[in-house]
């Protein structure tokens, strides 16, 4: 498979992450915005969470806090 194939087959992905802003980078924190979310939903303080997550993941707290933020946004479709 080529890169045009790809590109071509999820055309309509690419360009609805391209007008959102969405970098596909963003896909190495789907983990830790799962923990987040599960975290959360079990009453845990959200300033713990993000220490938890920001030692485990190697990030700044701040670094945690503005990448959920932007997982949490809505999106033109």
């Amino acid at each position: 498979m080529t890169r045009y194939e790809i590109l071509k087959m999820n055309e309509q992905l690419f360009q609805l992450l391209r007008d959102n802003n969405i970098d596909t980078k963003d896909i190495q924190y789907i983990p830790m915005v799962e923990e987040f979310r599960k975290m959360k939903s079990k009453k845990h303080k959200v300033a713990y969470i993000v220490y938890y997550l920001s030692g485990k993941y190697n990030i700044t707290e701040r670094g945690v806090y503005k990448i959920v933020r932007r997982f949490g946004e809505r999106i033109k479709v």
